[in-house]
C-alpha cells in the first residue's frame, strides 16, 4: 500500500476468512476504502482503494 498512488485498487487474495472482518476494520483504522469481497471455493478476493 506504501507505494501505491491514491485511488489505485488492491487485491488481496487470502484463504483466512478472517479477512471479512479483518479487511474492512483495518480499513477504517487507516482511511482506504473496503469496496468488497468476493469468496471463491478456496480463497477470498478482497478490493482495497488506496485514498
Amino acid at each position: 500500500m506504501r507505494s501505491m498512488k491514491a485511488g489505485e485498487i488492491l487485491l488481496l487474495l487470502a484463504d483466512d476468512a478472517g479477512v471479512a472482518v479483518d479487511i474492512p476494520a483495518w480499513c477504517i483504522s487507516t482511511s482506504n476504502e473496503f469496496l468488497g469481497l468476493l469468496k471463491e471455493p478456496r480463497m477470498y478476493r478482497v478490493y482495497v482503494r488506496k485514498l
